[in-house]
């Protein structure tokens, strides 16, 4: 009997890669990354922690989070302020309890965007989200206002001791008075300048101040400013510009990672920029994910997709639509990092809750069943009333969405909205910890616990489930087809975990294996070790699993077939 020929991976440090082709992967990429994360430290993978929220009831009845922000104080307190339906409170207690800060003139409902600006005494959070006025937050239990350079202004960024503000008037930039953000008339000193660029964009997505320079960004160019006033400001745009043909879909996805750079999401993907450089699209190792994004619902509403940088991990996140109008997963990028001797390479994967995997969902073809794509044009979800599937109106996420299971059966699957609002703020006992605003008026810590939507008196909750699908093995031939025989999974941890494995074969899912381990600590890692059966010319290795695991290596073992 022939001896078996091993294939394994030891290193799973790129993450996701879904667009490869079998003979194309890195040996340190892998097909699916969902819930898990490179480990920082090393090349293993780690399942994400879950969410609990911060207060007990919702935050104005229950109305939908449109922002959020931490604000320092002049007194140096830490005031967390969130808009919650078309009502502004804030909490000075990291979250606790919320009450309002009262309006003369009541916001409008929408996505907020902010700026925070030191003057004097004085230390304001502006506020702005396409409404009659700027608003703005300096610690008191009265929102403040102010004209502002005129109604509708949607994006403000501090540049120079000015706020800037923009998406009220097409290309128009508007800068307020040196050091009062309060003050835009023109005779103390304000202006506006027009990002006028040669495809003729009428209007702007973006502002943001980065490494001398304010970056003015147009759905398919990237634009910047420089210069402290009118003798001096110069508007390099078109040719002189960052791009010509990249550009920002959405302002809130505008986020600086690291020391240097810039990221955003434009028309092709997530970019990364650095001052001196060109614009890199990062997200190309998964663009079958980045396809799938309801790129309509961001054309309709720009300002949906919401980021933030976590320092801790090093990692950009971006929270995205799936379907309709609200956000259901999170693109995650860590670049490149080199310490000493060290160099870690660039990574990418998704968040998700619920069970959708392969973001299929169920509409009706023009014979009356159900039919499955990748990103469908009237997507469907669906409710179970008497036992039968029943389909809701397009685009209404009340239910829940179809998919195809592993074993090849029609299966309905949550997909549950998740970082609406994103935002980092400190805890009574850590920094610079993400959380969200969510639709029903909470506010909740991430990366804490094992469950994700956990009560603030830690009940109720949905499981994390990492999931894994290696890259496809070619065992040294791709031409020649293989009989599978044997699956490893080396695995480490502390306390109780169980685990699920699986093969696939040129694509097709084989028996699943669940594994309850004890683990004793990272230190000491456990490998299980099952018999497996399939045929292919590919052999992929399958890992899910609900408990705190870090995976650390996978090896499959198959016989070579004879060449027919």
């Amino acid at each position: 009997m022939a001896d078996l020929v091993f294939e394994q991976v030891t290193s799973f440090a790129r993450g996701m890669n879904d667009v490869a082709a079998p003979t194309d992967y890195l040996p340190d990429e892998v097909r699916l990354l969902e819930n898990g994360r490179p480990s920082f430290a090393g090349s293993a993978v780690e399942r994400r922690a879950g969410t609990r929220n911060k207060h007990a009831t919702g935050v104005n009845s229950g109305a939908r989070c449109w922002g959020a922000w931490e604000h320092v104080h002049t007194d140096g307190a830490r005031h967390w302020v969130g808009v919650f339906g078309t009502k502004v409170y804030r909490s000075t207690d990291k979250g606790g309890t919320w009450t309002e800060v009262t309006a003369t003139t009541a916001p409008t409902a929408g996505w907020w965007s902010a700026a925070s600006m030191r003057t004097g005494s004085s230390n304001y959070l502006m506020l702005a989200n396409g409404g009659s006025k700027l608003w703005y937050y300096d610690g008191s239990t009265t929102l403040g206002e102010s004209d502002g350079p005129g109604t509708g202004v949607e994006f403000l960024a501090v540049f120079n001791d000015r706020l800037y503000a923009a998406g009220h008037d097409g290309v128009t930039v508007a800068a307020s008075v040196v050091n009062d953000p309060l003050d835009w008339s023109a005779s103390a000193g304000a202006f506006t300048i027009r990002a006028q660029t040669h495809e003729g964009e009428p209007e702007l997505r973006g502002l943001y101040a980065h490494a001398g320079a304010l970056l003015v960004f147009k759905r398919k160019s990237t634009n910047y400013v420089e210069g402290f006033g009118v003798r001096t400001i110069q508007v390099e745009a078109g040719p002189r510009g960052i791009s010509r043909s990249v550009g920002c879909m959405g302002h809130r996805t505008i986020v600086a990672v690291g020391d240097q750079a810039v990221m955003w999401l434009s028309e092709r993907g997530f970019e990364y920029w650095t001052p001196g450089g060109g614009i890199t699209l990062v997200s190309r190792p998964m663009q079958n994910f980045i396809d799938e994004l309801a790129w309509d619902a961001i054309a309709d509403d720009p300002l949906l997709p919401c980021a933030i940088y976590y320092a801790r991990r090093y990692e950009y996140w971006c929270a995205v639509p799936i379907v309709g109008a609200s956000n259901t997963a999170i693109y995650v990028h860590r670049p490149p990092q080199s310490e000493g001797n060290v160099h870690r390479p660039p990574a990418n994967y998704v968040v998700r809750r619920g069970d959708l995997v392969k973001g299929q969902v169920g509409q009706i073809d023009a014979d009356g069943y159900d039919a499955f794509g990748p990103r469908l044009d009237s997507p469907r979800t669906y409710t179970i009333t008497g036992g039968y599937e029943e389909l809701n109106a397009v685009d209404d996420l009340s239910g829940v969405y179809a998919a195809i299971s592993d074993d090849g059966y029609l299966e309905l699957a949550n997909l549950v909205p998740i970082g609406q609002v994103l935002f980092t703020g400190d805890t009574v006992t850590d920094i610079a910890v993400p959380h969200e605003g969510t639709n029903d008026g909470f506010v909740a810590q991430m990366e804490t616990g094992d469950k994700d939507g956990v009560n603030s008196d830690g009940t109720g909750g949905m499981a994390v489930k990492m999931r894994v699908r290696g890259r496809p093995f070619l065992h040294r031939d791709p031409l020649k087809r293989t009989w599978s025989r044997e699956l490893r999974a080396t695995f480490a941890g502390r306390g109780t975990a169980s685990v699920t494995t699986m093969n696939e074969a040129d694509g097709v899912p084989t028996s699943k294996h669940t594994h309850d381990l004890k683990l004793m600590g990272p230190r000491q890692p456990q490998t299980v070790r099952v018999r497996t059966t399939g045929v292919g010319r590919t052999q992929a290795p399958v890992i899910e699993t609900a408990d705190a695991v870090q995976l650390q290596a996978l090896e499959i073992g198959v016989r070579p077939l004879r060449r027919v």
